[in-house]
């Protein structure tokens, strides 16, 4: 499955997941389509994922994606 990359405006706070086995921090942002907050990590510093800071904006996908626990948030569905 091909990634989307989002970019993280300078400056957004960093959230940790709620899920038990993830931990991973991540920043909600608007999501394109429908402008709801949606969580964005940065940790696939390997393909080009960077975090944001104050000055520069970062860059990730949406952490539904790579989130172990996603199934938390989606139910079964998440588990295919």
């Amino acid at each position: 499955m091909a990634r989307t990359w989002m970019k993280i405006p300078a400056g957004t706070a960093a959230k940790e997941c709620a899920g038990p086995n993830c931990s991973v921090s991540m920043y909600f942002i608007p999501h394109p389509k429908t402008g709801r907050p949606h969580p964005v990590s940065c940790e696939l510093e390997a393909e080009g994922a960077k975090a944001p800071t104050a000055t520069e904006e970062g860059l990730g996908v949406s952490h539904f994606t790579t989130c172990v626990d996603r199934a938390m948030f989606f139910g079964k569905k998440a588990n295919g």
